[in-house]
This record gives C-alpha cells, structure tokens and sequence, in this order.
C-alpha cells in the first residue's frame, strides 16, 4: 500500500510505495510520485495519488522490474507475443530493446520522460546509432518509433500511467524503398533454368516466379492446394517459426485472407510432372502421397523451410551469376513489375501478390510506371480528336 508523508522543509506532500525486488539486481523497488503534492492538496488528491502510486506498484510487482521505459517496452513486447503476433514482429522489437532502447534510455523512469527525451535518443541513433555503433536507417527509426508509442498507450490504458509522451513526437519520415526486380537478362537465365530443372525446390522457385507468391506461402502448400484441372492455386496459409518455441507451424497469410492464384500453362505442367515425380520418390521410401502431403515436400514427406527455399534461391543464383542483392522476394517483385509493365491493372496484381489493398500495391511498385501517366495523356488525347 503506498504512504504519505509531509516534508518539514518544503511542506509538500510526499507519496511513496513499496513495489517489490528487482529481479536483477535483488534491490527493493521504491516509487515515488513525482512531483510531489503541494502543501494545501485536499485528502481527495492525496487518494488518488496514493490510487496511481499502487497501480504502478502492483505492475512493477509483476514484471520485476522499476517502471522504467525498457519495462514498459519489454511488457508491450511480452503482452503481443502472448496475443499471437508474428515471431518475426516479435524478434524485431526484441532487437529494439536490446540495440537501441536498453542502452541509452531503458533506465529512465517511465511516468519522468519527455517528448524532448525520445527526440534526442531518434537524434542519436540517425548520428551515431544504436549499441553496435551503426546509424539507423529513417525507416527503421519509424518502426522504433511505432513501436514505442504503441507500448506507452498501451501503459496508459492499463491505468500505469497517466499520459503517453509519444504523443508530443513528430513520427520520423521514412523513406520509401524502391522494390527490386530482375534486370531482362537475370531473368532470361533464371527462367532457362528452371524450366529445365527438376528439384522440388526449383519448382518452388518457378512457381513463386510465376505467381508472385511469398515464400512462407510456397513452402506452406499442400496437395490439396493444386487445382491442375483449372489450372488455379488456393494459398491460404503461410509456414513460419513457432510462437510455442523451436520448429515451424502453418499459420494465416500475412492479409490472412486465402486467395486463388491462375497459373498459366507453363507453371501448371511444371506442377503437375513435379507432383507424379514427388509421388513416386515417396512412395520408395515406403510413404503415400495425399491431400496433406507439403506441395513441395523433403523426402521424409515434411514440409521444406521457407530458409531453405532461401538458401537454394541463393545458390542457384550464384551459380547463373544473378545480381548478389537479389533474394527470393525479388522474384515476388519481379513477378508485379512485368505484370505493370505489360499494362494488367493494379487491382488484379493486388489481389494476385495477396496484398491488403491496392493502395499497397501502387506504394510498393508505382515507381515502375513512370511512362504509364504518358500513355494515359496520349490515350485521352486521341478520344478528343
């Protein structure tokens, strides 16, 4: 229960609470309210203070920790794992923590810091960066930021604090980052070999060519996901790295919304000679092929990893000597940009590459159509003729 006292030189009222021991160091954890009530607060104040102090008490008691911002950034972080938020999310702000807010300010009291404070801190990591001594790129920083101001609300609804300085900090600007595509001749060299090769996971890689899929996606297929009468694929689901520990699990999609995918002739009949192949190889190792069986499936029938799919991108690329930057999801941006530069409409490549709307679309890939506003001149022109 938190206490009061009043101080016999300056009169002001004194609030203060027992909040138990650091996990840390095994130091008693004690909070004070700060500032302190003035000399005439009425016993209606002082409650209420005493009310806040206990709050925050209660929550330090908890988490073992001062009510410090690294607390309330690490509580944020614990809070979205538990509700289920992506492993990945959850490494990222995990990385925050350690790299750019334990170091210069996870000590500072959290109910103390200033708007001024994190604009400093913003400032420092662009200039000098964080714990590794490498500045942080102004997107980066934005999802910092994000992130922060996301804990602190969160704080504040809980009834731990009382306001959120995040909200006197003007965003940082990101920059947008351009989507890289294959250059004409990387993917003539690609293309040639994947139409040839017949290692499930270069049917993999041909196949997220040839849809603009995500690898998670392409690794999470089954069977039962191939439609190669209507030549059409249901992705409904994403392989990624367990929230329950080590090891992967299928979960939703990253718009977790399933979506039918056309292949055209060329993708289906890969699919389908890879499916009679795949059968056969199982099946000679004493295991049947069904409806769950992974589309692209290692050979004790388990699903491939989407690092796998990675690494062998990366191999394959380095032996075609294809540009040492691109990546598996370079073959999902070189998959939009030809279908922009061939004209299909933003809507249709929206709901191809999964995306939540075609906003997303046009602010990933609008660079690519620098000569379509032309076009479009030129077309009305000729209607007024």
């Amino acid at each position: 229960m938190a206490s009061w006292t009043c101080n016999k030189g300056t009169g002001r009222i004194e609030v203060r609470a027992y909040a138990g021991v650091n996990r840390v160091t095994g130091k008693a954890i004690s909070l004070s309210l700060k500032p302190s009530l003035p000399p005439d607060a009425t016993e209606e104040d002082i409650s209420e203070a005493m009310r806040r102090l206990d709050a925050q008490a209660a929550w330090c008691k908890g988490r073992g920790r001062g009510l410090t911002v690294g607390a309330v950034a690490e509580y944020r972080i614990e809070r979205l794992a538990a509700l289920g938020k992506a492993v990945s999310t959850i490494d990222a702000y995990r990385s925050y923590l350690r790299c750019y807010i334990e170091p210069f300010i996870g000590e500072a009291e959290a109910d103390g810091v200033r708007a001024h404070d994190f604009v400093a801190l913003y400032g420092r990591l662009v200039r000098t960066g964080g714990k590794d001594a490498r500045p942080v790129s102004p997107n980066t920083l934005r999802k910092l930021h994000v992130f922060l101001k996301s804990a602190f609300k969160a704080a504040v609804a809980e009834g731990v604090m009382e306001r959120n300085p995040l909200d006197a900090v003007e965003a940082p600007t990101s920059r947008r980052t351009e989507a890289m595509a294959l250059c004409e001749d990387d993917l003539a060299r690609l293309a040639s070999h994947l139409s040839s090769a017949t290692a499930a996971l270069d049917v993999a890689l041909l196949l997220v060519l040839h849809t603009g899929i995500r690898r998670g996606e392409a690794a999470a297929l089954r069977v039962c996901d191939l439609d190669t009468a209507r030549r059409v694929l249901r992705v409904s689901h994403s392989l990624a790295r367990s929230r329950r520990g080590r090891g992967f699990e299928l979960k939703e999609t990253k718009g977790r919304r399933a979506r039918a995918v056309a292949l055209d002739a060329t993708c289906a009949g890969a699919l389908a000679a890879h499916l009679a192949r795949q059968g056969e190889a199982l099946a000679a190792r004493g295991l049947r092929q069904n409806s769950q069986t992974p589309l692209f499936a290692r050979e004790d029938g388990s699903h491939h990893r989407p690092d796998q799919v990675y690494a062998h991108f990366k191999e394959v690329a380095g032996s075609l000597g294809i540009d040492k930057a691109a990546g598996v999801h370079t073959l999902r941006h070189t998959h939009a940009t030809y279908l922009l530069m061939e004209g299909i409409d933003v809507k249709t490549i929206s709901e191809r590459l999964g995306h939540y709307s075609p906003a997303i679309t046009l602010e990933v890939y609008g660079h690519v159509m620098p000569g379509r506003d032309a076009a479009a001149a030129e077309a009305f022109d000729r209607r007024t003729l």
